[in-house]
């Protein structure tokens, strides 16, 4: 999550406006080459592309998510690197926000012990597969939960983002910092399970907030998005706040607000 969201590839973003505006952000190989450009600028032998794959993910399958895998590995080898590659099935976001802030801001709450337990098992399960190709012995997943759970991949975290310009409060901040002003709030219209109609009507009314491209050469806004006070799967009360909308524009949050609230379901499990 972090390698995408922070700006250490800068040559990919006209890559990923194509992509935003086309159908072409579907084609596997031009996803594969978007995601293996990111794990490349790390300048690392070894490097995991994660691929996500259902109605959350920009490939719909398995079988598109394993294309995507081979083309990466390939792209890698092609480069003189190894890529390995991590296939997560998700049907709702790993992280309960849309938004490049909010998700780096998520990022960062599971570098220091925290945030969505779905976020976390798909980052040791990442840590897993690059140990494995690296060569190292013992059980990496299990290493890595607990250098989460003492701070010491926090602190790597921080020195890795400082080398590439990223302010430490970024990773160590208890709160989303840089967000857009206006905040509209949707709440649950009855007790119950939060849950997502459609995760991609979800989506396109944050990209519409600017948090992606309506046309190749517009700004992705990263101030944007909507972040779950109570994430999909968790119970409700009637009236309390389960989504929070972050926009720039009064009437756009407000429509925001309007598309977001329609997608939230509250209900039995």
């Amino acid at each position: 999550v972090l390698a995408s969201r922070l700006p250490v590839v800068p040559a990919a973003t006209r890559l990923a406006a194509l992509a935003d505006v086309t159908a072409a952000g579907r084609i596997p190989s031009l996803i594969a080459a978007s995601v293996t450009a990111r794990a490349l600028a790390l300048g690392t032998p070894v490097a995991c592309v994660h691929v996500t794959y259902g109605d959350a993910a920009l490939v719909p399958d398995h079988e598109g998510a394993r294309e995507v895998a081979a083309t990466a590995e390939a792209f890698g080898r092609a480069w003189g690197r190894r890529i390995v590659c991590v296939l997560t099935e998700m049907s709702t976001p790993l992280a309960p926000a849309l938004g490049h802030r909010l998700l780096v801001h998520e990022a960062a709450r599971v570098l220091r012990g925290g945030g969505s337990p779905a976020l976390r098992s798909a980052a040791l399960d990442v840590v897993a597969a690059v140990a494995s190709a690296s060569g190292l012995e013992g059980d990496a997943r299990e290493g890595a939960g607990r250098a989460l759970a003492d701070g010491r991949a926090k602190a790597a975290a921080v020195a890795w983002g400082e080398r590439h310009g990223v302010a430490s409060d970024v990773l160590t901040g208890a709160t989303a910092t840089g967000l857009a002003p206006q905040v509209r709030e949707v709440a649950a219209g009855r007790d119950g399970v939060v849950g997502i109609a459609s995760v991609l009507r979800l989506g396109e009314a944050v990209r519409r907030l600017g948090a992606g491209r309506l046309h190749a050469d517009q700004a992705v806004d990263g101030g944007v998005g909507v972040a779950f006070t109570v994430p999909p799967g968790e119970q409700a009360e009637a009236g309390e706040t389960v989504v929070h909308v972050y926009g720039r524009d009064a009437y756009l949050t407000d429509r925001a607000a309007e598309e977001v609230s329609a997608q939230v379901t509250v209900g039995d499990a």
